[in-house]
């Protein structure tokens, strides 16, 4: 029986309440809820571009794979660009920073070599002027004197002294050429000539290390 368009018989009432409802009741499979096997969630590997059974090159890449030509350029670029930085993160952890640098500028990393400080090049620089100055001095003054021997000689051609006077001119002469161009050796205090030693050791052990953690890196690909 109806009353005022609302059915009051019990029996219609139980009927209906042992229906299942296709309305709210169906989210969990064919309604809103089914959305969730269209659409992956967003932490879900599914929604990677990946081939079944692509593993990354260890336990901690392993979901990290990046396939050229997935359909979705979209997701080529972001699977690209997260791989790229799991990548990082893995080779700055395992091979240090030089390596991941080098990874992530795509070009080949040139250690600088170690200079001495400031202070000392500049010390250097007026120790090496007061050298010049001086060797400079005693190449003008040697080739005077030899110029004199010569001037004698040409009176007494077979004085022996004067002859090896000469001689002992000359050799002289040589040296202090010779120092004039030779390279003025940098003097330290024990402190500083430990602390450039050190960072000569540094440089050696980075140089070496990041060789052979290139060799690693490349050979993934």
């Amino acid at each position: 029986m109806r009353r005022g368009g609302v059915c009051n018989d019990p029996r219609y009432i139980i009927t209906m309440a042992r229906q299942p409802q296709a309305g709210r009741g169906g989210r969990g499979g064919g309604g809103r809820g089914g959305r969730g096997g269209r659409f992956p969630k967003r932490n879900e590997p599914g929604s990677l571009p990946r081939k079944s059974g692509e593993v990354g090159a260890c336990k901690d890449l392993e979901g990290n794979v990046f396939t050229i030509g997935s359909g979705n350029k979209g997701k080529d670029g972001d699977m690209l660009r997260t791989s790229k930085e799991k990548l990082a993160l893995y080779i700055g952890t395992n091979f240090g920073d030089d390596a991941c640098q080098e990874w992530l500028s795509e070009k080949q990393l040139v250690l600088q070599e170690p200079t001495y400080p400031a202070s000392v090049l500049a010390r250097h620089a007026v120790r090496e002027k007061a050298v010049t100055d001086r060797v400079t001095k005693m190449v003008s003054s040697l080739e005077n004197q030899l110029t004199v021997i010569v001037a004698e000689l040409l009176l007494t051609p077979k004085d022996l002294n004067l002859l090896k006077t000469q001689m002992e001119v000359d050799s002289k002469l040589d040296m202090a050429k010779f120092e004039l161009t030779d390279v003025v050796e940098v003097k330290t205090t024990a402190d500083e000539g430990m602390a450039f030693s050190n960072s000569w050791r540094t440089y050696r052990e980075r140089t070496d290390r990041l060789v052979r953690s290139r060799g690693k890196v490349y050979s993934w690909f």
